[in-house]
């Protein structure tokens, strides 16, 4: 006769702990981490993921309204530098500058990014990202309730 024991996990999330046995041969199917009980000592690990959800919103947004090749590499460093100058997004997208010109200003006219601080002289404009940053902020005010 077969038998399939749970012994945790059917309550919550994560957590699995199944055994299937045959007469006297069993395995576990599977064998994952009870987040309800492993949340109490590594909540800092098991954090929302708030940020994700807005990177996959931007993954078909930003090439829609840059129309550029480029588009993955500006959100990948909007993502990694939410306050940036415009001479930082080319240097750590790697995008020719003209061409990093003209997504900023893009993205900037979409309410992606927003203006900072003007340019001046030889200072580039500095422009930031608020959805990232309004999510951040979240966080810190989440840490500073408990």
């Amino acid at each position: 006769m077969v038998s399939l024991t749970v012994y945790d996990g059917a309550n919550g999330i994560g957590g699995n702990k199944i055994y299937l046995e045959e007469k006297e041969n069993g395995v576990f199917l599977d064998f994952g981490k009870n987040f309800g009980k492993y949340g109490s000592f590594y909540e800092e690990f098991l954090k929302s993921r708030d940020t994700r959800g807005i990177h996959d919103l931007m993954y078909p947004r930003v090439p829609e309204i840059t129309r550029s090749q480029y588009s993955i590499q500006a959100i990948d460093v909007l993502f990694s530098s939410p306050i940036i100058s415009s001479s930082d997004f080319a240097i750590k997208s790697k995008i020719p500058s003209r061409t990093a010109q003209r997504i900023v200003q893009r993205l900037k006219r979409e309410g992606i990014l927003r203006l900072l601080r003007e340019g001046t002289g030889s200072r580039s404009p500095v422009y930031l990202f608020p959805e990232l940053l309004d999510i951040t902020e979240r966080e810190d005010t989440r840490k500073d309730i408990r």
